[in-house]
């Protein structure tokens, strides 16, 4: 069954959009604190949640720029994590699947990402009991009691950043924001075997071979879409 996904609906409702005077000078929220869309950070730190020294009840910390919904328990038998979704079931706080958020501090745009989601999801409605999630028209709680349940908390607890502290693009919860194109990322060069190998922004590999001469530098144009390459002989060699 595909992911039963529907926009999002909340008990308290407006009649009609929300505005200000044309001579106002200020706007109606800030992006940062929203659910999901594209906000502004200063720091990578921002984009991490953790409890910090909450040890049961509401994980409300003002040091969670992003927060999502989640009560921490005493994990025994009549206290567990609890995590609780929006209505649409892919968004959590001001969390939400697909957001993208650009970071001052590294002058780069992050999008958040749960690998295998669906997998979760449909795991978690074949449980029943005291492991079953509970569903209402606003909202979607689900606890840590079984493995199908720690698994899907996990997955939102995360905050990996893809490029910090030796975390990849697989395993990363925020990944680097490369647009619909496909980017160069980095090289090696392999003097001995005369071999160039290429890395993209979706973490495929291009290997080049055929070099006559040792490869001593190069330049890539994004806008071009064009890798130059300068051998030991001052020969020109043009990738695109």
């Amino acid at each position: 069954m595909s992911f039963p996904y529907k926009n999002p609906i909340t008990a308290s409702q407006i009649s009609g959009a929300e505005s200000v005077s044309r001579n106002s000078t200020f706007g109606t929220n800030f992006s940062v604190l929203q659910t999901g869309g594209y906000m502004e950070v200063y720091y990578l730190q921002d984009l991490i949640w953790s409890f910090g020294n909450v040890t049961q009840g509401s994980v409300q910390l003002s040091a969670n720029t992003i927060p999502i919904e989640f009560s921490k328990g005493l994990n025994n038998a009549f206290s567990r994590d609890t995590l609780s979704l929006n209505s649409d079931n892919i968004s959590s706080g001001r969390r939400r699947l697909g957001m993208q958020v650009y970071v001052h501090e590294t002058d780069t745009v992050y999008q958040y990402h749960i690998p295998d989601y669906d997998n979760l999801w449909t795991a978690l409605t074949g449980l029943t009991g005291n492991s079953a999630i509970t569903q209402t028209e606003y909202s979607t709680t689900i606890n840590n009691r079984s493995e199908a349940g720690l698994n899907f908390t996990t997955a939102w607890t995360g905050s990996t950043i893809e490029g910090q502290s030796g975390v990849t693009r697989e395993n990363a919860r925020w990944r680097i924001f490369w647009g619909t194109d496909i980017q160069i990322t980095g090289g090696t060069y392999f003097s001995g075997t005369s071999e160039l190998e290429l890395f993209n922004s979706t973490g495929g590999t291009l290997t080049i071979t055929g070099f006559t001469a040792p490869i001593t530098g190069g330049t890539f144009n994004s806008g071009t879409e064009t890798l130059t390459l300068t051998d030991s002989l001052g020969e020109i060699i043009q990738v695109t």
